[in-house]
C-alpha cells in the first residue's frame, strides 16, 4: 500500500472537560481526500458509535490527514453525541473493547475502545443486555467494513504499524512510536476480523 493512500482519522469526543480520542487508519481506493473521508466517517461510522454511548458523551471533531501528502488534511467540527438516555453511566475509563485482527503477522492486532457505557447494560463487569449487545454487533461489523465517500472513493480500514524512534533531547533516552513518514515504506495489515469483548475494558484517552 502506498503511503499517499493511507489516512489517519483522530476522532475526538468529550465528557465534561475530559477529552477522549480514538485513532482510525484507512487505505484509500480512488481519488478522495481527507475532507471526503471525514464525510464518509460521519455517514458510515458515527451513528453506530454514538448508538452504544451514553448521551453524556459529546462529539467534538474529526481531524484527518494523509500520511503521504502533507497538504491533504481536513478538520470537521461535530455535533451531537451518545444516543443512549440511561441516567447512570459507568466511569469514563470503563469502555467497550473491540480487537481488530490483521491478515499478516507483521502487524500486531489493533484495538478500539469506546467509553460511555450505561450502567444498566452490564452485570459485574460483563455486558449482559441483549438489545445493547445487538447494537455492539452492528458496530463490530461497521468497524471491519469499508466506508464510502462519493461513488468512486472507498476507504478500507487497515492497521498501520508504528515506527519506533528515540524522542529527541530525551534524557535519559526514551523510545516512542509514530506513524511512518514520507520516504519510509509502510507496513500495513488489512482487517481479517473484528472481535467484540463483552467484558468491560479500560479506555486510555490519548492520541
Amino acid at each position: 500500500m502506498a503511503l499517499a493512500d493511507l489516512y489517519v482519522v483522530d476522532f475526538k469526543q468529550r465528557f465534561r472537560l475530559q477529552d477522549i480520542h480514538n485513532i482510525f487508519t484507512f487505505d484509500r481506493s480512488g481519488t478522495g481526500n481527507a475532507v471526503d473521508l471525514n464525510s464518509a466517517f460521519v455517514n458510515d461510522l458515527l451513528t453506530p458509535i454514538n448508538a452504544i454511548q451514553n448521551n453524556a458523551i459529546e462529539n467534538v471533531s474529526l481531524r484527518t490527514y494523509c500520511l503521504g501528502d502533507l497538504a491533504d488534511n481536513g478538520e470537521l467540527q461535530l455535533t451531537g453525541g451518545g444516543l443512549d438516555t440511561s441516567t447512570d453511566m459507568l466511569p469514563l475509563h470503563d469502555a467497550v473493547n473491540f480487537t481488530i485482527k490483521s491478515t499478516t503477522r507483521a502487524v500486531r492486532p489493533g484495538s478500539k475502545r469506546f467509553s460511555g457505557v450505561s450502567e444498566p447494560y452490564q452485570s459485574d463487569g460483563d455486558i449482559t443486555d441483549s438489545a445493547y449487545i445487538a447494537m455492539l454487533e452492528t458496530l463490530r461489523l461497521a468497524l471491519g467494513d469499508p466506508i464510502t465517500g462519493d461513488a468512486s472513493n472507498i476507504y478500507d480500514p487497515v492497521i498501520v504499524k508504528r515506527v519506533k524512534y528515540t524522542v529527541p533531547d530525551s534524557d535519559p533516552p526514551r523510545d516512542a512510536y509514530r506513524f511512518p513518514e514520507i520516504g519510509e515504506t509502510p507496513v500495513v495489515g488489512t482487517v481479517a476480523a473484528v472481535l467484540l469483548n463483552k467484558h468491560i475494558s479500560t479506555q486510555v484517552s490519548r492520541k
